[in-house]
């Protein structure tokens, strides 16, 4: 990795002509100021420019999105793959060029997720398009930014490449974001599917609960899903602005993959490195808002007093801890957790702070984190065997890692939970939940049924 001087394209483009004496070619990372335009208008303009992917993070001070693939990075066969994505994007970065000192979020970013399991079904195409795991480097890339915004361009260049012509791509795509967009309605919903009738979900979760009192598990998450039909294609965008607007103090995603979308907003960090600081948080335990305020401080009381809950709870700050420490040289984790509060749903949160080794990245956490017993359970090796073999779908890249990383390998990954998949004018929404030796089918059905409001309501239907 060689830093260039942060000037203008062309000068930045003149300095990398420069290094190309000794290789045939080499990764160049442009990046220029911008007049503001947003992330969502960025995605909204770059349509049928290739897949798009979005970002934004709960607080709204880190938005990202990106159009076109100029590398793909998925794992080796036969490989770890974390240790596989890190390793190919190591080898990516001793041969790329980008600006000194760039503003967080520009430069060379990978953005993209795993799927849950370390495999994905074949079989089942509802994931066709996605890989067990990819980390994609768009080609453009716009990121809002302490209320900056920068448009950056991935490229290869040699000997033969003409600096003009590069320079000019800044010209012709801010021309793109120059046009007025499109507005699209949101469709309206023509049927929904469960996958499971609530008889055959209270059999798979007694069977759960047998094999946690028979001590064959200690806890494991169950999920179902729902297929939605639209009278319409779905419009991204508007329902990218839809999350952003009610999903509050939740990360917001899209990533495409051919003709399908991965989409939501969740409220749950995974982690979250910068610099030496490790950020992890634990986010179990799930009661709705109440439609009064002192009906939601009852709510929030009695999850915060919920044996089963706060069990449930106390399993993944444990499982956090215990996986990281190999990384970390000390912890700051509160005592209790507290409410976290969202638009329909409230939860237990406990913060989890730790200050790094140096040879620790976030892709070491990630592998180490995933899954949590919040989306596994434990055991997890037998749980994970659990789901596996009981649950009638493939989760794909539900409940998985999704997030970025950059050239120093900072970056931060969500649990891809109030997600769903999207294809044209449907709709695969999932939704879980924990199972210990006292949960009850009924309540747990319930509790995936609440889970599945949000995406609903992004989506422009009701349940």
């Amino acid at each position: 990795m060689i830093q260039i001087e942060k000037t203008s394209v062309h000068d930045q483009l003149n300095q990398a002509t420069a290094y190309i004496t000794n290789r045939k070619q080499i990764e160049v990372s442009l990046v220029e100021p911008i007049e503001h335009i947003s992330a969502l208008q960025f995605f909204k303009k770059t349509k049928n420019l290739g897949d798009r992917m979005f970002w934004q993070n709960p607080t709204g001070d880190m938005k990202i999105a990106g159009v076109g693939a100029h590398k793909r990075l998925t794992p080796e066969k036969g490989e770890d793959r974390f240790q596989s994505i890190r390793k190919q994007w190591e080898a990516y970065l001793e041969n790329c060029l980008l600006p000194e000192a760039g503003e967080a979020g520009t430069g060379p970013i990978l953005f993209g997720g795993f799927s849950f399991m370390d495999h994905i079904n074949q079989t089942d195409d509802t994931w066709k398009a996605f890989a067990s795991g990819e980390m994609i480097l768009a080609k453009w890339m716009l990121t809002e930014q302490d209320g900056q915004t920068y448009l950056t361009h991935h490229t290869t260049i040699d000997a033969t490449t003409n600096v003009n012509e590069i320079a000019n791509r800044f010209t012709e795509m801010k021309k793109v974001l120059s046009k007025p967009s499109i507005e699209v309605t949101l469709p309206t919903v023509q049927s929904m599917h469960d996958q499971f009738t609530y008889e055959h979900w209270e059999n798979l979760l007694n069977e759960a609960i047998d094999a946690i009192r028979e001590q064959a598990l200690e806890k494991v998450v169950l999920a179902r899903k729902t297929d939605v039909l639209f009278d319409h294609e779905i419009p991204l965008a508007e329902v990218i602005e839809r999350m952003i607007d009610k999903q509050t103090n939740s990360y917001v995603f899209v990533i495409e993959q051919e003709d399908d979308a991965f989409i939501g907003a969740t409220p749950e960090r995974l982690v979250q490195v910068k610099g030496n600081e490790l950020l992890s948080a634990c986010l179990a335990g799930t009661t709705a808002r109440g439609k009064t305020e002192e009906d939601d401080e009852m709510l929030a009381w009695q999850l915060l007093n919920d044996e089963k809950n706060r069990e449930e709870h106390d399993y993944v700050v444990q499982m956090i801890k215990q996986s990281v420490a190999p990384y970390v040289e000390s912890f700051d984790i509160p005592d209790a957790p507290v409410i976290y509060p969202l638009k329909s749903l409230q939860h237990l949160f406990t913060p989890v702070t730790a200050t790094l080794k140096s040879d620790a990245t976030i892709l070491d956490l990630v592998k180490q984190l995933h899954p949590t017993p919040a989306l596994g359970g434990e055991p997890r090796d037998k749980a994970l065997q659990f789901i596996d073999e009981k649950e009638p779908f493939d989760r794909g890249w539900y409940a998985g890692p999704i997030g970025w990383l950059d050239a120093n390998f900072d970056g931060e990954f969500a649990v891809a939970i109030r997600s769903g998949l999207i294809t044209e004018n449907q709709a695969t929404l999932f939704a879980g939940c924990g199972v210990v030796k006292d949960s009850d089918p009924r309540a747990e059905y319930e509790e995936t049924r609440i889970k599945f409001t949000p995406m609903l309501d992004a989506l422009g239907g009701t349940q």
